[in-house]
């Protein structure tokens, strides 16, 4: 035995060890990386989205009008440890993708039956794929979405495992329908994993053992299934229902979005639903991501276990993300809708990896020694996993400076000004939109006095001034007055703009134009200031029709 292929088999079970320890530091690493870079270092100001999320959290609640409760409860409760700021809204997504990489190494080792190199490198994957680092940034559902999808994913693998063994399945049942409900209470997104199992049902029906308690574990699981969803079903009885019809709406089924025509064609839409997605995962990941699902279906016949793991590791994945391309093609769909049902693929990919990049270093190696002796014959190694790996790092490394650090896109000759103009300024200005807000209420304390009313046209303005503003400005939207858009907003006590505490007050009106506030407010008069703003003096409520409009539209 050589000395190499001796140093390939004898420290094997060190080197795993080794190597999962390795994943763990890895993790605990990147965590601690994030939270100083959150603290310290982020240019980003929050977002529209997260400044709403944020807002909630101010108003906490069983439900909200477009999704459930989950994400706010996270907000407040990290706010209220560590006060109302940017890294402490973002603390429940560090700590998510945290939980998540963890979950993913878990994960492999259960379906490698404890390969830990596949864990290591399922955990370096994770950290390197642009979209994944960027649901780490950014406040929204997605990041808490891909620990409720893989907790989903490991359940229900239990769940398969035992069903096809003959085996009882009650908790895993009761677990896997507990775990659906949790990740409702996130977002509803989540019931999309509801393929995995009819797929693998359909697929691999002759292996399951179907008995008469299979209908009783259904009912059963059901019933924990509402009790967990309960407090958005009293929520949304109360208010009419917002977040069915905000998600038929979404799937193009009428709901808060009847009457409306999308517009664009069904090519661009599609066009941009899969090129956000390839550009969000990366060409090369999505590539070997594929590679990995054909070579798992190829040796499918060689190991039935082993077949049976993969397969419904297929099954959370590409059916959910195919949806969103189907949705895509009679409506726009939101970009980012398919990049948690991504995740699961990781684990093939990694599979994927661990066995060819081994043979791809040994090629490398063979080469190099060849032309140390001066062999010129023996050609550098190549071949697609060759491009597609190094592709991958590279634009994982790129990916991730450009999401922690997006400022030096602005800094690109010819495009930079630009590219600050549309888009830096969307990550970087709100910050400072709040103080010429506030710098005019001062300006124009004359004629606002000591407490207005700041009003602007869309929910999500109104939430990063909110956020902005020193602490007791009344702010709001009359989104759903002057455009169509309800949103939370209109249901709070303190920002309702038919509150009848609010008649009477003196609002500072930001942007649009006067015609548009005219039709949607009612005030004794309304006048223009610098900015493109304007004073709305005495209140009177809002237009009737506009609020009858907006309550039919909404519920």
């Amino acid at each position: 035995m050589t000395p190499i292929a001796a140093a390939q088999i004898l420290p094997i079970e060190r080197a795993d060890r080794q190597t999962w320890r390795a994943a763990l530091w890895l993790i605990a690493g990147v965590t601690v990386l994030r939270v100083v870079y959150s603290i310290w270092l982020s240019p980003w100001d929050l977002l529209g989205d997260e400044a709403y999320y944020w807002a909630q959290s101010q108003h906490l609640d069983w439900s909200y009008a477009e999704k459930g409760p989950l994400l706010a409860w996270m907000i407040a409760l990290c706010c209220k440890l560590f006060g109302n700021t940017e890294w402490a809204v973002r603390l429940p997504v560090i700590l998510s993708s945290t939980l998540a990489a963890l979950m993913l190494g878990r994960l492999a080792l259960s379906i490698t039956r404890g390969n830990q190199t596949v864990a290591f490198w399922s955990v370096v994957i994770f950290f390197l794929i642009p979209a994944f680092v960027g649901n780490a940034q950014i406040c929204t559902q997605d990041g808490p979405l891909f620990v409720l999808i893989l907790a989903i994913t490991g359940v229900g693998l239990r769940l398969m495992r035992r069903w096809e063994a003959g085996q009882s399945t009650w908790p895993d049942w009761l677990l896997l329908y507990a775990t659906f409900g949790a990740g409702v209470l996130l977002k509803q997104s989540v019931l999309l994993m509801g393929t995995a199992l009819v797929c693998y049902a359909v697929v691999r029906f002759r292996k399951l053992k179907i008995r008469p308690v299979l209908v009783a574990q259904q009912v059963v699981g059901l019933v924990v299934f509402m009790l967990m969803i309960s407090p958005i079903v009293v929520w949304e009885s109360r208010a009419g229902w917002p977040m069915v019809h905000h998600t038929m709406g979404h799937l193009g089924l009428g709901g808060d979005q009847v009457g409306s025509t999308p517009k664009g064609n069904a090519a661009v839409w599609v066009g941009n639903t899969v090129g956000a997605l390839v550009g969000a995962v990366g060409p090369a990941a999505l590539g070997l991501m594929l590679w990995a699902t054909v070579s798992a279906y190829r040796s499918r016949k060689e190991n039935d276990p082993a077949w049976r793991d993969r397969f419904w590791l297929i099954c959370c994945s590409w059916p959910s993300v195919l949806f969103f391309v189907f949705v895509s093609f009679y409506k726009p769909a939101v970009p980012s809708w398919p990049l948690p049902h991504v995740v699961p693929l990781v684990v093939l990919m990694a599979e994927l990896v661990s066995t060819e990049l081994p043979r791809l270093q040994e090629k490398m190696i063979a080469w190099r020694t060849a032309r140390r002796a001066g062999d010129v014959s023996v050609k550098k190694p190549g071949g697609a996993f060759a491009v597609l790996w190094g592709t991958f790092v590279w634009y994982g490394a790129i990916g991730t400076l450009i999401v922690l650090f997006p400022t030096a896109l602005g800094h690109i000759p010819v495009y930079g000004k630009k590219i600050d103009e549309k888009v830096l300024s969307r990550l970087t200005g709100n910050r400072a939109e709040a103080r010429e807000v506030e710098d005019q209420i001062f300006a124009e304390r004359a004629r606002l006095g000591d407490r207005p009313v700041v009003v602007t046209r869309h929910y999500q303005q109104a939430s990063l001034l909110s956020f902005y503003l020193p602490p007791g400005r009344v702010v709001t939207s009359a989104g759903s007055y002057v455009s169509s858009r309800l949103s939370n907003f209109d249901e709070w006590d303190d920002t309702r703009l038919d509150a009848p505490a609010m008649l009477g007050k003196k609002m500072l009106l930001v942007g649009g134009d006067l015609d548009r506030w005219s039709g949607g407010l009612k005030f004794e008069r309304v006048d223009p200031i610098n900015n493109g703003n304007f004073v709305g003096v005495n209140y009177a409520g809002p237009r009737v029709e506009r609020a009858d409009r907006r309550r039919v539209a909404g519920k």
